[in-house]
């Protein structure tokens, strides 16, 4: 055939119409545009419509404002869907919001008062819950010692809110172009695997295996070393998928019209993922693969410039006051808050505290929070006969008020470990305490104390990275005298302060929303493949060479199959855990970054920052990557 003519002609005469309409398609779905309008950021030829999904507390909707922000700012239209009971703030920045249902005061309510399953264990991500995901039948009868109707109610609530999950994501989700999903959310990725578009994952904390520290929902008192790191995280995510295994396949076979998938298949999938904190606090591991960003933290006032006039009619005159009679009297403040922690002793806590302020000669901001603490103190305070009156009170109670406000006014903050509100104490540059209430709630309830804590809530990571930075203290014991002594060190100890001004310092250098929008940038044409891939069609996971690590792959292997008794294995380990010596040893939590240990011993520290790179790059599959993990 003579094709001398020019390049579409030749195209058009030997492949036919339908073959250049056909590649023209495929150059479409696999790689960016590349004409763009002058006034639009590197990369696309349109604006995107993107969802984030997300569920929590506050606390984990705060930074998707911020990102949501950052990325309205590029021209693209973001939509946030979560809980309903965040649907004004998220409006009022100025961002779409989508309902997809839940209570998450509710479920954090009963997880509390309904604490001791097993040997101390309990609470959402307990292994009695997740046994009961697995096996289906009533928690293996004279194996476990039960709280009487407590975990049914329990599994039956996690149940349902999937049910509602499985309803209301696909559509919070329709006409996105992008997605970004945090882990817990867990139901994005089959949509977007259905709907073929862009995936990605954000979290506020270590999700991504690896050999450095456990996962956050599998902590152990005592350093169990790097292989129970890296098994901690997929056998947590083995737990989880179990509990809706079955829901989700037929989910994805009736609604989403897809193929089942499994654990193995959804390990493989190399998604990915946004971490929003900083590198100067937790440093990226050197396991983790190039999908894996450590992108700083999202702040909202970095995106958008709020109206300092506005900020300030929002405090009260009343807290206005309790701050300036503390610093003409030249007392030290400092802001208690536990955030969405739901005390069923509220009115303990709030005497504790109390007494703890008093005895370190303090004064303090409390936010009530979610257990909604306010004046007046509890009865059991009968000591004092100073406090007649509110006016005479060294504490102050707040509702809502802006921590880039609030902490710029006081000198060190005392919480339950969000990371929210520890990312904002940290870049204030005030010492930050942290008691992280869940672990000794949950986990000692009605137990002797010294060995019952086998598994941790989260907010433990940034309790064990404050004090091994030294620039805050972890609060193990909720007595009053170690309350007041950690009070008191947080004013007076000048290293302690130092070290907070100058970590600080290198946090407000740092811009992570403007980095996780570049990163995004970068990896979309990787994320859009995956999902046009489909999670049926992932590579197989590669078998170890290391002899240690066949170990570790032949035990993972090994609770994949179906045949295996899980709850054995389960037994086993957690009595290994229980019944072994128990060192007072931290978690295998990383140590600060050797840059940022550098620089907190400098005596004329350096400002420093991430860089973020103004280029888009194309980012092409690699051969052999590391295993990421969708869980």
């Amino acid at each position: 055939m003579n094709c001398r003519s020019s390049p579409a002609m030749i195209l058009l005469r030997c492949l036919g119409m339908m073959g250049v309409v056909g590649i023209l398609l495929t150059l479409q779905a696999f790689a960016l545009p590349g004409k763009r309008p002058a006034d639009f950021k590197p990369g696309f030829s349109r604006p995107l419509k993107i969802t984030c999904l997300t569920i929590g507390s506050r606390g984990d909707v705060q930074p998707f404002i911020a990102l949501g922000l950052g990325l309205q700012q590029d021209g693209h239209t973001v939509t946030i869907a979560t809980h309903l009971e965040f649907k004004q703030m998220i409006e009022d920045a100025g961002i779409a919001f989508k309902n997809i249902g839940g209570n998450p005061q509710e479920l954090i309510k009963h997880c509390v008062e309904h604490g001791a399953f097993y040997d101390g264990l309990s609470g959402f991500f307990s292994p009695d819950f997740f046994i009961q995901g697995y096996t289906k039948v009533n928690y293996l009868g004279h194996r476990m010692t039960l709280a009487p109707n407590h975990v049914p109610l329990l599994f039956l609530q996690f149940r349902a809110w999937i049910d509602e999950l499985l309803v209301t994501v696909p559509a919070a989700c329709e006409g996105a172009d992008l997605l970004i999903e945090t882990p817990t959310a867990m139901m994005g990725i089959h949509v977007a695997e259905r709907m073929k578009i862009p995936y990605f994952r954000a979290f506020t904390m270590p999700w991504t295996p690896t050999t450095q520290y456990p996962h956050p929902f599998a902590a152990t008192p005592q350093q169990l070393g790097k292989y129970y790191n890296l098994i901690s995280y997929h056998m947590f995510n083995y737990f989880v998928w179990k509990g809706i295994e079955s829901k989700v396949n037929r989910w994805r076979e009736d609604k989403l019209k897809l193929k089942p998938t499994s654990f193995a298949k959804l390990q493989t999938i190399r998604v990915p993922i946004l971490y929003n904190f900083s590198e100067h606090i937790v440093p990226k591991p050197p396991d983790w693969d190039q999908w894996t960003h450590v992108t700083g933290y999202w702040f909202r006032d970095q995106q958008q410039k709020q109206d300092r006039k506005t900020v300030e009619e929002s405090i009260s005159p009343e807290l206005r006051a309790f701050l300036h009679k503390a610093k003409a009297q030249h007392k030290k403040v400092i802001y208690i808050g536990f955030g969405s922690v739901i005390f069923p002793n509220a009115g303990e806590v709030q005497w504790k505290l109390e007494r703890a302020v008093r005895k370190a000669g303090v004064w303090a901001v409390v936010s009530g929070g979610w257990s909604h603490m306010t004046m007046p103190r509890p009865e059991q305070d009968r000591e004092s006969t100073q406090w007649d009156s509110a006016q005479d009170s060294p504490i102050h109670y707040v509702r809502a008020v802006p921590h880039e406000w609030l902490f710029s006014q006081v000198d060190a903050t005392l919480t339950h470990g969000g990371a929210g509100t520890t990312a904002a104490s940290l870049r204030a540059g005030i010492p930050t305490l942290i008691k992280p209430f869940f672990g000794e709630l949950l986990a000692c309830n009605n137990t002797s104390e010294g060995n019952c804590l086998i598994m941790t809530f989260p907010f433990e990571i940034w309790a064990k990275l404050v004090k091994q930075m030294g620039v805050g203290t972890h609060v193990k014991s909720f007595k009053v005298s170690e309350l007041a002594r950690a009070l008191r060190t947080a004013v007076t100890d000048a290293d302690q302060i130092h070290r907070a001004e100058t970590i600080g310092k290198a946090i407000r250098q740092e811009n992570g929303v403007r980095t996780a929008i570049m990163k995004i940038y970068q990896d979309m044409n990787h994320a859009r493949r995956l999902m046009m891939l489909g999670m049926g069609k992932g590579e197989a996971e590669p078998v170890p060479k290391f002899p240690k690590e066949q170990v570790y792959f032949w035990l993972k292997s090994f609770i994949q199959r179906k045949r295996a008794s899980i709850h054995y294995i389960l037994l086993f380990i957690l009595r290994a855990l229980q019944y072994s010596s128990i060192t007072k040893q931290s978690l295998g939590y990383p140590p600060a970054s050797p840059h940022a240990q550098s620089q907190l011993s400098s005596t004329n520290p350096r400002n420093f920052s991430l860089s973020a790179s103004n280029q888009t790059a194309t980012i092409l599959v690699t051969s052999s990557p590391k295993n990421h993990s969708v869980f």
